[in-house]
């Protein structure tokens, strides 16, 4: 079975996997550390296998956002590209609005977070908080999509 790895980079972001077939999903809250992210997919490797791909949320900085969040955005960015060199991934950078437009969402996170719980209800995304688990879902499941139609 193949999957798709979707990130939804910075310090509150997450990192989900979804089957080929939708009918798996996990999620995790990336790890506050220097190498969480590439050591939570390298777990996730050793668990289910290399991805097909790597769809990666494309962002940038933005007027007003602080030093220390457009940092950590580079580095959570930095890590999943590097585990893409590590394991050989492709990996694939998708902006908010394309995937967000795929999936019939506007900006709205809270949007986002009822759109993953119906798609998948076995996951936990009952907090309001838990919207950046919900949008690394929807990257990899706009990943699972676009990989399907390329088969």
């Amino acid at each position: 079975m193949h999957y798709v790895i979707g990130v939804d980079p910075g310090k509150t972001g997450a990192v989900a996997i979804v089957s080929s077939n939708g009918a798996e999903c996990e999620v995790w809250d990336l790890p506050d550390n220097e190498v969480g992210i590439l050591d939570l997919q390298g777990d996730i490797v050793d668990q289910y296998g290399p991805p097909k791909a790597v769809y990666l949320e494309s962002v940038h900085a933005m007027p007003g956002q602080g030093v220390s969040s457009v940092f950590s955005f580079g580095v959570s960015n930095g890590q999943a590209r590097m585990f893409c060199a590590l394991y050989r991934v492709r990996w694939v950078l998708v902006t908010p609005q394309k995937w967000k437009k795929a999936l019939g969402l506007g900006s709205d996170k809270e949007q986002s977070r009822i759109l993953a719980q119906q798609l998948y209800p076995f996951v936990d995304l009952k907090l309001k908080k838990h919207h950046n688990r919900a949008e690394a879902i929807l990257i990899a499941e706009y990943g699972r999509i676009s990989e399907n139609q390329c088969d």
